[in-house]
């Protein structure tokens, strides 16, 4: 994004097919550098920040919308994605 001149230097990540609620940037195990997001369809979406081409299918889980999405490491130091919803539930 160029600040000063007010504007994004990338096309826009689509994809979602309902609102989008919350957004990540974090990394896969790989390296590679990705972009989340979570929607009031109730599904997490992720893309390939370089590239903008979404990556495999939407994660599903959620009865309601995604409130928010986080990227950390598990005890084992597994990469995880985790998000919360108005179901009152939290997803791994």
């Amino acid at each position: 994004m160029e600040a000063r001149k007010g504007l994004y230097d990338r096309p826009p990540l689509r994809g979602q097919t309902a609102e989008v609620l919350a957004v990540r940037i974090g990394r896969q195990s790989d390296g590679t550098r990705v972009v989340m997001s979570g929607s009031s369809d109730g599904t997490v979406r992720v893309w390939d920040l370089d590239s903008g081409t979404l990556i495999g299918k939407p994660l599903r889980g959620h009865k309601d919308l995604v409130m928010s999405v986080a990227v950390g490491r598990s005890c084992d130091g597994t990469r995880v994605i985790v998000s919360s919803s108005g179901d009152k539930t939290i997803r791994v």
